[in-house]
């Protein structure tokens, strides 16, 4: 059952990224780009990484280092920041 769980875990995970590299493309590929924004991408793209990254390294059936799974569940809330304010500044600050 476990691996079930995981293998929705991941596909969820997946599809979360890719609809939200879509979304964010459409709505910065017809503004210019400012510093802030293509820095708060660069966020989104490393905590992206490192969440993949970590989930790969735990599922393996070595013993947790509890440093990925502090990264592991960091990771998204600094992605939801980082969307919450590139949305914010791309849509003019009119949210």
């Amino acid at each position: 059952m476990n691996i079930v769980i995981f293998t929705v875990h991941k596909l969820i995970a997946l599809a979360s990224v890719i609809f939200t590299g879509m979304a964010i493309y459409n709505l910065i590929k017809n503004i210019q780009i400012q510093f802030l924004i293509a820095a708060l991408i660069v966020v989104v793209a490393l905590c992206v990484l490192a969440l993949f990254v970590t989930g790969a390294l735990m599922s393996r059936d070595k013993p947790l280092n509890d440093n990925l799974l502090t990264v592991h569940k960091v990771a998204p809330f600094l992605v939801v920041i980082s969307i919450v304010v590139t949305l914010y500044i791309s849509a003019g600050n009119k949210i």
